[in-house]
C-alpha cells in the first residue's frame, strides 16, 4: 500500500512539473517571438509584424495634437511592436497605426503619416493590416 500512495505522490508532483515547465516554455516562446519580430523589423525595412488574424480591438483614448492612440488590446491577445493596425469607424478607414509600446492588456500605437483620413476618436475599431 504504501508504494502505491509513492507512486501516486510521485506522478502527481511530476504532472505538477509538467505543468509549471509548460508554463515557462509559453512565456519562452512569446519572448522568442517578440525578439524575432524587434530584429527582423531593424534589419529589414519591408519586414511586416504578423499580427493574429481575427485580431479586433478599439480606440480607448486618442490624442490628435500628438497623434497617438491607447488600444484596448495587448500582450495577452498577441499584440507585438511595430505590428500596424487599420482604424475604422462604421466601416470606413480613418487611420493606420504602428504600435509603439505593448502592456499586458492594452497598447500605445502611433498614427503613420499619409494614412490619417479623419481624427481618431475613442470607440474607433482597429484591425490588423494585412
Amino acid at each position: 500500500m504504501d508504494q502505491v500512495k509513492q507512486v501516486i505522490a510521485a506522478a502527481e508532483r511530476a504532472q505538477e512539473a509538467l505543468e509549471v515547465a509548460n508554463t515557462e516554455k509559453d512565456i519562452l516562446e512569446k519572448e522568442l517571438l517578440k525578439t524575432k519580430n524587434r530584429l527582423a523589423f531593424y534589419e529589414d525595412p519591408n519586414y511586416r509584424v504578423n499580427l493574429p488574424v481575427g485580431l479586433k480591438g478599439k480606440v480607448l483614448v486618442a490624442d490628435p495634437k500628438w497623434e497617438f492612440v491607447v488600444l484596448n488590446i495587448g500582450e495577452d491577445d498577441g499584440v507585438l511592436e511595430n505590428g500596424e493596425l487599420l482604424v475604422n469607424r462604421n466601416g470606413r478607414l480613418v487611420a493606420k497605426v504602428r504600435i509603439q509600446s505593448v502592456q499586458k492588456d492594452r497598447s500605445i500605437a502611433n498614427l503613420l503619416n499619409g494614412w490619417k483620413l479623419s481624427d481618431v476618436i475613442e470607440g474607433d475599431l482597429v484591425i490588423p493590416a494585412l
